[in-house]
C-alpha cells in the first residue's frame, strides 16, 4: 500500500475529506491530492502533520499495511451488515462488491479525489 493509498484509507476510516485534512494538518489540499494520486511523496514533516491530523502515528501512516479492523472498531450496524454479507452466496457477494466499487468510482469522479 502506498502512502497515498494509506492517506485515503485513513480519510475514509475517519470520515474526513481532503479539505478537512488540509485544514487540520496545515498541508495544502493540492499537495494532499497529489499524495493520494501518487504524484508526489510527502516529506517527513508533511507526513507527520498529516499523521497528527488523522490521529495516527507516523508509523501507521508510512508502514504500508492496511488498517486492521476489529469488531471494537465497528458500529453495531457495520457488524450487522458484515454478518449479512457473509451469508450471501459468492455471486451475490460479487454483485455487492461491484456496486460498492462503482459507487466509490463515481464518488471520486464527483469529488475530484
Amino acid at each position: 500500500m502506498t502512502v497515498g493509498e494509506k492517506i485515503q484509507e485513513l480519510l475514509d476510516w475517519g470520515g474526513k475529506n481532503q479539505k478537512e485534512l488540509a485544514e487540520l494538518s496545515g498541508v495544502s489540499q493540492s499537495a494532499i491530492s497529489d499524495y493520494i494520486r501518487n504524484i508526489r511523496i510527502p516529506s517527513i514533516e508533511a507526513a507527520q502533520k498529516i499523521a497528527d491530523a488523522l490521529d495516527v502515528s507516523l508509523w501507521v501512516l508510512l508502514n504500508g499495511e492496511a488498517l486492521p479492523v476489529t469488531t471494537l472498531d465497528m458500529t453495531e450496524k457495520e457488524r450487522r451488515l458484515i454478518g449479512e454479507y457473509r451469508r450471501l452466496t459468492g455471486s451475490e457477494r460479487e454483485a455487492v462488491d461491484h456496486v460498492i466499487q462503482v459507487y466509490n468510482e463515481r464518488k471520486k469522479e464527483r469529488t475530484g479525489g
